[in-house]
């Protein structure tokens, strides 16, 4: 289960009323007025909070699938995440990198290389801000992102290191499990995908996390067909 979810944590500023309207409609899926306002508020908003606009700025064009415009205003803007020398904001700039280099595939290959350092970069700013929740999300990532370009033995490694970092945290060890469940299903493992794809869905449902387990449902459905299938032959 991957996704764009690193925020903001250390800087301790207000957000201007803008702001929390462009992350409202952000939130509501209303993409194109998210972005007139969040573009207007970073035309006017300054220091931090002009770079958090930045941020959820690139979010919305993620939302939008506009990967190439996401890279665009981080180079465009990363002179100003450097200065500010704030952890929490650099961590967020380079998971927001990452995301967006993994999706604009180059010809060599070579936006793997450039989304895994960035990925390592957040990770070394999310542990300097005690971050360890978005640091094992970022290894999450990292697991399918291996996986995907078939490297699959570093892929599970990372997954374990994920757990490592979710230790008292049911959720987000139920998220390594779905995004483990995925990675064996997609290597043929019906075993593993289903006993992961359960393990997850349990700790899903005991916590009323719909959401998740929705997203969950078509893998856990896939599996528990194909083990109705060795069940009849």
């Amino acid at each position: 289960m991957d996704e764009l979810t690193a925020t903001l944590k250390g800087t301790g500023f207000s957000r201007s009323p803008w702001l929390e309207i462009g992350i409202d409609l952000l939130r509501e899926g209303k993409l194109g007025e998210a972005r007139e306002i969040l573009e207007e508020e970073v035309a006017r908003a300054e220091g931090a909070s002009r770079l958090e606009a930045i941020l959820y700025l690139t979010k919305v064009e993620y939302a939008a699938g506009r990967y190439g415009r996401m890279l665009a205003l981080l180079e465009d803007y990363r002179p100003l995440f450097i200065a500010a020398g704030d952890h929490g904001l650099l961590a967020w700039f380079h998971m927001s990198r990452a995301a967006a280099r993994e999706r604009t595939p180059a010809a060599d290959g070579s936006h793997i290389d450039r989304a895994f350092l960035d990925y390592e970069q957040a990770i070394d700013h999310q542990l300097k801000t005690g971050d360890r929740q978005e640091a094992g999300g970022a290894l999450n990532n990292m697991a399918l992102m291996l996986h995907a370009a078939g490297r699959t033995a570093e892929a599970h490694e990372y997954v374990e290191r994920a757990r490592g970092y979710f230790r008292d945290l049911p959720i987000r060890l139920a998220q390594a499990d779905a995004s483990e469940a995925e990675m064996f299903h997609a290597e043929g493992d019906r075993r593993e995908s289903r006993r992961l794809a359960l393990r997850a869905a349990a700790a899903f449902a005991e916590h009323g996390k719909e959401r998740l387990l929705n997203d969950l449902r078509p893998l856990l459905l896939w599996t528990l067909a194909d083990h109705e299938g060795d069940t009849a032959r």
